[in-house]
């Protein structure tokens, strides 16, 4: 995702217009349908950011980790569209709506810094929908982790939320955790506690 750390946020907002809150594992940041009041900023942990079809199996649109945005659609949108739930113990920060936007009307860089996280969103959302017709569950969960390292140096961080990617990649956690096993056993990965290690991937040098 696109950096946003607590300097970005120092450098253009005046202290009282900044709070900040702890979310427990499986908490809900906000609601599907809820007006929408502030725009997150993950200071550590994750959220991740789902709807639910009729039969209460959940759909994954995006994780949000430290460093990232949360929910700057609702800049443009009154309702939230989706809920956000704290996958692992998390710290958020949060600018009120109201304040966000006054604040894009006046710089273009912040404006710029917000407008690249949802871009980066939209190629994440087509990769989703290129995983998903792949048959293998260990093809999917590779490809996923490949493109999951794309974003950030290996080994790609799992810690205390490696069952739950299961509505990511349209699979059950059973499933999940059988992949993960097979592509041990195959040498393709290496699991460090919830770190997974891609082997045989070379790091780009290309600046």
């Amino acid at each position: 995702m696109a950096i946003y750390d607590s300097g970005i946020l120092e450098s253009h907002f005046l202290p009282e217009e900044i709070s900040q809150r702890n979310f427990s594992a499986g908490e809900t940041v906000f609601h599907q349908g809820a007006v929408a009041q502030m725009i997150y900023f993950v200071v550590s942990g994750e959220v991740r950011v789902e709807t639910y079809l009729e039969d209460g199996r959940s759909i994954v649109f995006y994780r949000a980790r430290a460093g990232a945005a949360l929910c700057e659609e609702n800049l443009l949108l009154p309702q939230s569209l989706y809920t956000g739930l704290a996958s692992v113990d998390s710290v958020l920060r949060g600018v009120s709506r109201t304040t966000m936007i006054v604040k894009m009307r006046q710089s273009w860089e912040f404006a710029q810094a917000l407008n690249q996280c949802l871009a980066q969103r939209y190629a994440s959302a087509l990769m989703a929908r290129e995983l998903i017709a792949v048959k293998s569950a260990e093809d999917r969960l590779l490809m996923w982790l490949h493109w999951q390292s794309t974003w950030g140096a290996t080994p790609v961080d799992l810690e205390g939320r490696m069952g739950s990617i299961g509505p990511d990649l349209s699979l059950s956690r059973e499933s999940i955790y059988r992949a993960f096993a097979r592509l041990e056993q195959e040498g393709k990965i290496r699991r460090e506690g919830g770190h997974i290690i891609l082997l045989g991937v070379k790091k780009s040098t290309a600046e």
